[in-house]
């Protein structure tokens, strides 16, 4: 495993701020710390007995969609065989964001930082000195005033147009990734912490409460929002199970 930069200290992004190359807040700092571990077993597998031609990525949540990221990105050729997907793709809605989206949001946590991001155009090299100066507990904390309800996180990786040059859906569709052997799976209950955070009037706080099937379609609703009609049906078919679809403790599963 390799730890790596999250958060805003791992992604903030306010690059249109500052001169191409600029490691001011390039976004995507996060994804680099990745590939800097993987570039090093890259050189040195054989040292432990490895072979560098037969690397493999395991990510699990956001760590899977590291993982088809990387195998997206044009910095990252070359540097490992195979993927391992577990319960998070580059497809999930939380996976990565857009550079207006997450300069936006840099904005936000610098103002509530209180560093003035009025400021950027002018002078973006104070804000960030101002920002520096910021502990990380602050940043930490303030970082959230940006969630934006269910799997809404406020840092993720972004199309900066260095590490992922296109949006991934774009580079997907192009033919845009590497010849990458991958292996994708599921946990179950992956996703049953979030939905105690942002679906809590749904179930009982001190033991087992059934789910009506209505909720359950709310939830699938609320969560797939941006998703289309069919996508939202396929979710909904995969995870009904249909011989007890009126048993509500069977669909507060499901969920």
């Amino acid at each position: 495993s390799n730890a790596y930069r999250v958060g805003a200290f791992g992604f903030l992004y306010l690059n249109k701020y500052f001169s191409p190359g600029s490691e001011e807040a390039p976004g995507n700092m996060g994804l680099w710390d990745q590939q800097l571990a993987i570039r090093w077993i890259k050189d040195n597998a054989r040292a432990f007995g490895g072979d560098p031609e037969l690397i493999t990525l395991f990510g699990e949540s956001a760590g899977g969609g590291s993982v088809s990221l990387h195998m997206l990105s044009p910095e990252m050729k070359g540097l490992f065989k195979r993927g391992i997907l577990q319960s998070g793709t580059l497809n999930a809605p939380w996976s990565w964001m857009t550079g207006e989206r997450a300069q936006d949001i840099g904005k936000v946590l610098v103002d509530d930082c209180n560093c003035n991001s009025s400021l950027l155009a002018a002078d973006p090299s104070l804000v960030m000195d101002c920002m520096r100066g910021v502990d990380a507990k602050t940043i930490s904390v303030q970082q959230w005033n940006s969630y934006t309800g269910i799997l809404g996180f406020p840092s993720a990786p972004t199309v900066d147009g260095v590490f992922l040059p296109k949006d991934p859906d774009t580079m997907m569709k192009e033919g845009n990734f590497h010849n990458t052997e991958v292996l994708l799976g599921s946990n179950q209950d992956e996703g049953t912490y979030f939905l105690l955070y942002d679906f809590l009037d749904y179930f009982e706080k001190d033991g087992p409460s059934f789910l009506q099937r209505e909720k359950f379609l709310e939830i699938v609703d609320t969560i797939f929002k941006d998703f289309s009609k069919i996508k939202r049906e396929a979710i909904v078919f995969q995870y009904t199970d249909w011989e007890e679809i009126t048993d509500g403790y069977r669909t507060r599963k499901e969920a």
